[in-house]
């Protein structure tokens, strides 16, 4: 909203960063208080406790007097009992007004009468808390028992939702929820009167009929004239929703309950929520994570843990790899949150207790749930690459460590662990780079040993994807194809491309061929190549889930840069707009974001240049020349680069090459220059992430895409310093 949005002024509130964790996106907080604060469109304000004034002025307020006229006796009173803080002041006052405990004077001032002055030592004033207390002893037995269903519920709730939980918790038969939603309405509206509640009315049309009081009923039989009665219930009720006066309010009611009470609740507001919307795959976003919230906090780690991966795996898929984050995280609190005994060190972040006593089907949602958390972290642009190695190791740890882990029969849960591990390798988190090719030889053959003796073609094939795309790093080329053929005969996209997603986030495996597309080139059979390239556009992707867009530039990358290289730009630019371009407009929009993104601009310019150059397009884009000119621009992460850079050029490499065209179209003698500068930067860095200089791992493929740029930069770097060289000397004749 405050990114997009136009003509809107947002007002947030929140207790001092200092003693409170925020949940605002640490990324976007710092924007706030450094860009967006430069820009004037972000500014924050410190409130202090109310001074002696100021509750002379509130005190008028709720005395509809004028603040001369407000006793001192009743200022110094309000101040010292509340310390000032405002809500706390405003609560005495107003109950003061209730209670009647304030007169007019002889004096002509408001002050306190005698009522008051019984208790002169302020003890109905000693807290906060005391004092709000009083007020919910003064409600109803049916109001209080609905104010603690609501604070479970959460800040905010709907008359839909308190009416099926406290139908279930109640059992209130069918034939007396008319008399019971009535008795709620009521209920509802004295808290509301209290300054409990704010009740926000929703239109009518917004009613969904039948939800009210059916679903909850689920279980019994209902007769026809018990229906006729609730659709009439339905036909004049109001649709109403409630959210707490003030966080105060809700922390109060929780704290009065007992943990085995608020389990309770838990579960069965969980009922109530699955028997409102049965079909799981209808539910919306706000839906699930409202019944994780419930299945978790009662207790039900079985389901609370499944959910929680198929929400993760949602955002995942939508690029909101921090929303995925977050709820995996949360989810693995339901055993974290257990302390370790006296003496005893946290294993993997767990209680050893914990995992001494895990069942079978828990240990393995366990295991799941750090291995989706290390993906997600794994594929976040701005996040450390060390977190997602931890997660991974914390999933092997565990599963080493809980003594259930022996009778486990099914192991494929665990196979994504070792292609995370695998992956996190490019990035030299896990190891130190002297050793990473002997420990990526280790992890590549104990994942196929082990997926070879399960059986199943979607963790095989992954298996030996990793082991294609290791030798072909390698530079064991002829090895590489060889796990290829062995790959090719066991995998069937059709049948397998969503079952490698649903293991690996991507299909790693139709990844492959790509990567042997590239061994071919390697080995001087370009026309073996191309059929791989064919296979991957013709019969590959259009069986492929074109919403995963990462999958689909990964698989399509190799693809892109041997059409560019043996003259079918047009195919590539096709390739790339049709399959990864496009589809993450449509998905994802403009402010999306995918972990290749960082690709997708230099991609898109050097193909429209190359394109423009061959002939093959009419129209250029004269932007490029400013974009290219801004060497932040250009700049690539280096754990970026070297991602992509396994699957066949790095990012640094296609700027490169981008200045050296716009340097060969223009005659401005100043942009040549700043192209060229540009370039060469680029193109160093770009050789230095690829030819093991800087301690990456060697990628001949990728230093083979650099290399042609490299030398023509640096030819034209120097005949350019040479040409200059000549114009200085014939200025100075």
């Amino acid at each position: 909203i405050f990114e997009e949005s136009k003509n809107v002024l947002i007002v947030c509130a929140s207790h001092s960063m200092e003693s409170f964790t925020s949940t605002v996106d640490n990324e976007f907080r710092e924007l706030l208080t450094s860009k967006y604060k430069d820009e004037n469109r972000f500014t924050d304000v410190h409130l202090n406790a109310l001074e002696k004034k100021e509750i002379q002025m509130m005190a008028a307020k709720v005395f509809t007097c004028k603040p001369q006229d407000v006793d001192d006796e009743v200022i110094n009173d309000v101040y010292n009992h509340s310390r000032g803080v405002p809500y706390f002041a405003s609560e005495i006052l107003n109950t003061c007004c209730k209670n009647k405990l304030i007169e007019k004077l002889v004096n002509n001032k408001i002050g306190w009468n005698e009522d008051y002055k019984k208790n002169i030592d302020g003890g109905q004033f000693a807290n906060l808390n005391e004092l709000m207390l009083q007020r919910l002893d003064n409600l109803s037995e049916l109001t209080r028992k609905i104010l603690q269903l609501a604070s479970v519920l959460g800040s905010t709730f709907d008359f839909n939702e308190i009416l099926q939980l406290s139908g279930l918790i109640l059992s209130i038969p069918p034939d007396e929820m008319r008399q019971h939603s009535i008795d709620i309405q009521l209920a509802l509206e004295s808290a509301v009167e209290e300054g409990i509640l704010d009740e926000t009315l929703e239109e009518k049309e917004t009613i969904n009929e039948g939800d009210v009081l059916t679903s909850m009923l689920v279980n019994k039989q209902t007769s026809q004239d018990e229906m006729q009665e609730k659709d009439g219930y339905i036909e004049d009720s109001k649709y109403s929703q409630y959210t707490f006066h003030h966080s105060t309010w809700q922390r109060l009611v929780l704290s009065l309950l007992l943990d085995s009470w608020k389990c309770d609740i838990h579960k069965h507001a969980a009922m109530a929520i699955e028997a409102k919307s049965p079909d799981a795959d209808s539910r919306d976003y706000r839906t699930k994570v409202k019944l994780f919230q419930h299945l978790k906090e009662s207790e039900n780690t079985l389901k609370a843990s499944d959910l929680a991966l198929d929400i993760g795996h949602s955002y995942k898929m939508l690029g909101l790899n921090q929303h995925s984050i977050s709820v995996y995280g949360n989810a693995l609190e339901i055993w974290k949150k257990h302390k370790p005994a006296n003496g005893e060190s946290l294993l993997a972040g767990f209680a050893p207790h914990v995992l001494d006593s895990v069942d079978e089907p828990n240990l393995v949602l366990l295991i799941k749930l750090q291995t989706a958390l290390g993906q997600a972290v794994g594929s976040t642009l701005n996040q450390d690459k060390k977190e997602s190695a931890q997660a991974f190791q914390d999933a092997l740890e565990i599963l080493r460590y809980a003594p259930v882990s022996a009778e486990i029969k099914d192991r494929a849960f665990v196979f994504p662990i070792y292609s995370g591990m695998f992956f996190l390798l490019k990035y030299g988190v896990l190891v130190e780079p002297s050793e990473t090719a002997s420990y990526e030889l280790d992890l590549v053959g104990k994942f196929v040993n082990e997926t070879k003796k399960h059986g199943d073609p979607v963790h095989y094939g992954r298996a030996l994807a990793m082991q294609g795309e290791t030798y072909h790093r390698q530079g064991l080329f002829e090895k590489a194809i060889e796990s290829h053929m062995e790959l090719k005969r066991v995998y069937d996209v059709k049948r397998h491309h969503a079952l490698v997603v649903a293991s690996y986030a991507s299909d790693r495996v139709g990844q492959n061929f790509g990567c042997t597309a590239n061994c071919f080139m390697r080995l001087g059979e370009a026309d073996k190549a191309m059929e791989m390239v064919n296979h991957i556009i013709n019969f590959l992707m259009p069986k492929m889930d074109p919403k995963n867009v990462h999958n689909s530039i990964v698989t399509i990358y190799p693809a892109i840069w041997i059409l560019k290289d043996n003259g079918n730009l047009e195919k590539a630019r096709e390739i790339f707009s049709k399959f990864a371009l496009e589809p993450f407009r449509e998905y994802f929009g403009e402010d999306g974001s995918t972990p290749f993104l960082p690709a997708f601009r230099g991609l898109e310019i050097l193909l429209d240049i190359a394109s423009f150059m061959d002939g093959k397009i009419n129209n250029f884009d004269d932007s490029y020349y400013e974009w290219a000119l801004e060497l932040s621009n250009l700049e690539i992460k280096k754990p970026f680069d070297t991602a992509i850079g396994n699957f066949g050029r790095n990012s640094s490499s296609t700027n490169a090459e981008i200045c050296l065209r716009l340097c060969k179209m223009t005659d401005d003698v100043g942009k040549k220059a700043k192209l060229l500068e540009n370039g060469m930067k680029i193109a160093e860095q770009a050789m230095s992430r690829c030819d093991g200089s800087d301690g990456s791992s060697k990628l001949l493929t990728t230093y083979l895409q650099i290399k042609p740029v490299y030398d023509e930069l640096w030819d034209l770097d120097a005949s350019h310093v040479i040409n200059e060289s000549s114009s200085d000397s014939d200025l100075g004749e």
